[in-house]
């Protein structure tokens, strides 16, 4: 059994930290995270989804306006396609990843990464929204 998920929020970046996290929903470094964050220290937005040790991942180049507020929604189906819009604008896709593993998460962070090496979240997030978890 698979699932999926969507995840809306504003955020505004101030500085792109290393790996900086806007949520981490998983289990432990382990496996079964479904992270939302920036790449590396660049303004790329990184959407990944793991599968134990695999990593499935969206990595979308300027997806991040430094400064500026944006809206986001980005969504893993349960036919594993992810999808990203900012501001109800499609940024972008890819249909080869996998649907969200039915886990239990009991790790579900907010603005930091469950992971002690990755950056702060430096900037403003508000208006969160998780729909279609599968536990």
């Amino acid at each position: 059994m698979s699932g999926s998920i969507s995840v809306a929020f504003s955020a505004k970046w101030d500085a792109f930290q290393n790996y900086s996290h806007i949520l981490d929903f998983g289990q432990d470094w382990d496996g079964n995270n479904v992270v939302v964050g920036n790449h590396l220290e660049t303004n790329a937005l990184s959407f990944h989804s793991y599968e134990g040790r695999q990593n499935y991942w969206l990595n979308v180049e300027r997806g991040i306006p430094k400064h500026m507020s944006a809206r986001y929604l980005c969504t893993i189906t349960s036919s594993g396609h992810y999808y990203v819009y900012r501001e109800g604008q499609l940024i972008a896709d890819f249909a080869s990843g996998h649907p969200v593993s039915p886990v239990a998460r009991p790790h579900m962070y907010i603005g930091k990464s469950f992971w002690s090496w990755d950056g702060i979240f430096q900037g403003s997030l508000s208006k969160v929204c998780v729909c279609g978890i599968t536990h």
